[in-house]
C-alpha cells in the first residue's frame, strides 16, 4: 500500500454536527434554491444563484438595499419573507413562511459572518 492512500475497504469518516443538519436544513428548504450563504455557524449552505448571496444579510458589511437602500435589520427581514411585493411591488421573490425556531436559527446564520 502505497504511503497517502487509503486501503479499498477503509471507512470514511464525516463529522456532522448534531444540529447542523437540521438547522442547515431550514436555509437549504426556504432559501438555498434561490440563495447562497457563508456563515460562521452554518459554514457554506445553499447552491442557488438567481437571488443574491444573503452571506452577512445581517450585519453592518452588507450593503444596504433593503426598500430605499435601508439597512438590513431583523424586522425588515420578517416583512420582506412574509410578503416581499408589499416591499418592493414587482419583486420575483415568492413569500416564506417559517416557524418562530426556524426564523430566530436564520436571523442568527445571516447575522453571523465567516
Amino acid at each position: 500500500q502505497q504511503v497517502g492512500k487509503l486501503a479499498p475497504d477503509a471507512p470514511q469518516v464525516v463529522h456532522f454536527s448534531a444540529d447542523g443538519i437540521r438547522q442547515q436544513n431550514v436555509f437549504s428548504r426556504h432559501c438555498g434554491g434561490c440563495h447562497r450563504l457563508l456563515s460562521a455557524d452554518g459554514g457554506g449552505l445553499g447552491s442557488g444563484s438567481a437571488g443574491p448571496n444573503l452571506s452577512g444579510l445581517l450585519t453592518r458589511y452588507y450593503p444596504a438595499g433593503f426598500a430605499g437602500q435601508h439597512p438590513w435589520t431583523e424586522h425588515r427581514l420578517r416583512r420582506w419573507l412574509t410578503n416581499p411585493r408589499r416591499v418592493k411591488p414587482f419583486a420575483v421573490m415568492r413569500p416564506v413562511s417559517l416557524k418562530a425556531d426556524e426564523f430566530a436559527y436564520l436571523v442568527k446564520l445571516l447575522a453571523s459572518s465567516p
